[in-house]
């Protein structure tokens, strides 16, 4: 893991809460698609890209 981290400069930490697991604690197929959009959003923040829009008047969302 260390080797990643060291080689991808962004990442996200993401808690696994226990009602997200089977009895087996296998975490169920239809959360890792709230993971992603986790991990989508927190690296829309890290990169700064909703402020940069902001200051390019780039426009976020259908009107």
């Amino acid at each position: 893991m260390e080797d990643f981290l060291a080689k991808h400069s962004i990442s996200t930490k993401i808690q696994i809460a226990w009602g997200e697991m089977d009895a087996l604690q296998h975490v169920n197929n239809s959360v890792y698609f709230r993971y992603f959009e986790t991990a989508r959003l927190d690296f829309f923040n890290q990169i700064n890209l909703l402020a940069d829009l902001k200051t390019t008047g780039v426009e976020v969302g259908a009107q």
